[in-house]
């Protein structure tokens, strides 16, 4: 997942087109499928054998890895001595809902900078989709996709990259400019890496070992439920759940966009963006108030990242899988009691994006999950 992130918009902007339209950058949703809008019913699959998560009670310190190294306006910062660019982190956080940081550039000869083309990579070389934000000229705030459940740990290493641009100002460059530096023609080769850890945030969590609830053929297995506790941050408050699914058994022709149009709602600022399905993956969770799905990822296969609007509607392959993540804003602890998760309404589309009105509904799930 190294190709280029989609470009940054305001939050409600991104979530309007990364959801609604598909925007570029992937692991967005999945789920289900069936055969018919008849015959809908409840399947109850008790979880059995739930393994505990550790828990990784995170700090919003950071420490620089060279060659970044701290900056005393705080964060951390790298410098490329040939030009007098430089990035900084300023901020990061990383809980089970996302993983969110603020960069900034300036440079020695004063001239403004925009940020463009970021990244954000673990150790492995595996890059974390960048699901929006907001760009600000010089500073911008990038969310990303949460860590994945292995790579929780109390310290995890990541690297910021990015690229840098002109910045545009109301649709027009800005009126009055200083005299160009040299390295300005070649601004869009310009990459600088910022390396960073920093302790995600999680208070628990569990794995599951249950076989899958089937249905109409199509099969469902929960593999995890993990949660953070609530805390604010640097861009607003944070914390919440999130559920890893397997679906098998679904047809081949299934399309991606089946699972794009998930319910989905994102809290952020302030302000609530999101898709109205159909379809929607609801958990609750005693002692936890958690929303409708904050974001919801697909694992594999994933949403084509090269473009907002493919010319073939892509589907689910002969495979007939699709792994999942889903995430939950929320506050709370959880009691212990079981959670319960419930799937519904999701649709069977075939027709491409003209062609979904009368979309038969996917069958309906329903599991227990034990939290002790």
């Amino acid at each position: 997942m190294s190709e280029r992130p989609s470009p940054m918009y305001s939050f409600a902007d991104l979530l309007k087109s990364s959801f609604c339209r598909c925007a570029a950058l992937v692991l967005v949703l999945i789920v289900l499928l069936a055969a018919t809008a008849c015959g809908v019913t409840t399947t109850s699959q008790d979880a059995g054998g739930p393994t505990q998560l550790s828990s990784v009670i995170g700090t919003t310190a950071m420490k620089c890895v060279s060659p970044a190294h701290s900056s005393s306006l705080g964060g951390c910062i790298v410098q490329d001595p040939a030009t007098g660019i430089s990035l900084r982190v300023s901020d990061a956080y990383a809980d089970v809902t996302s993983t969110v940081m603020r960069l900034e550039t300036t440079n020695t000869d004063n001239y403004p900078l925009g940020i463009a083309n970021t990244q954000l990579t673990l150790t492995s070389g595996t890059s974390l989709p960048v699901l929006g934000g907001y760009s600000g000229g010089p500073t911008i705030l990038q969310v990303n996709a949460p860590l994945p459940v292995a790579d929780f740990a109390p310290q995890v290493q990541l690297t910021a990259t990015a690229n840098f641009m002109v910045p545009i100002t109301n649709g027009l460059y800005p009126p009055t400019l200083p005299p160009s530096p040299p390295w300005l023609k070649n601004l869009d080769t310009i990459s600088i890496s910022v390396p960073f850890m920093i302790s995600p945030v999680r208070s628990g969590g569990y794995s599951y070992h249950q076989l899958s609830a089937t249905k109409q053929g199509i099969k469902v297995q929960v593999q995890s439920l993990d949660f953070s506790p609530s805390r604010k941050t640097f861009y607003g408050m944070a914390g919440g759940a999130r559920i890893e699914l397997l679906f098998s058994g679904l047809p081949a022709d299934m399309e991606l966009l089946s699972f794009v149009r998930l319910q989905s709602r994102q809290t952020f600022g302030g302000a609530t963006e999101g898709d109205n399905g159909p379809g929607l993956i609801e958990l609750d969770i005693p002692g936890m108030t958690v929303s409708t799905p904050a974001l919801t990822f697909m694992q594999n296969p994933v949403w084509p990242q090269n473009t907002n609007e493919p010319s073939v509607d892509p589907t689910i392959g002969s495979a007939g899988t699709e792994q999942m993540e889903v995430t939950y804003q929320g506050s709370g602890a959880p009691t212990g009691q079981p959670a319960t998760l419930s799937i519904s309404g999701i649709q069977l589309l075939t027709g491409g994006i003209d062609g979904n009105s009368g979309a038969p509904v996917l069958p309906t799930f329903q599991f227990t999950l034990p939290m002790r």
